[in-house]
């Protein structure tokens, strides 16, 4: 299980919270293995996290004058 990350180092390598990856990971944001109660993500699965749409509106597109 060497090639894999804990909820913790996972929100740690993001700078998040590690609410914030439980609820990527119910969300099916990002995929999981799970061992038990542990949750077990591959490193892989960082890009996904960091290219996630953000919330919030967009911001307008600027209109060529």
């Amino acid at each position: 299980m060497d090639d894999y990350l804990s909820v913790q180092e996972f929100a740690d390598k993001l700078g998040l919270s590690r609410s914030a990856v439980i609820r990527l990971i119910e969300k099916n944001v990002i995929a999981y293995e799970r061992l038990g109660k542990v949750y077990l993500i591959k490193p892989s699965e960082l890009d996904k996290a960091r290219n996630r749409p953000k919330r919030g509106r967009p911001w307008p597109k600027k209109s060529d004058k």
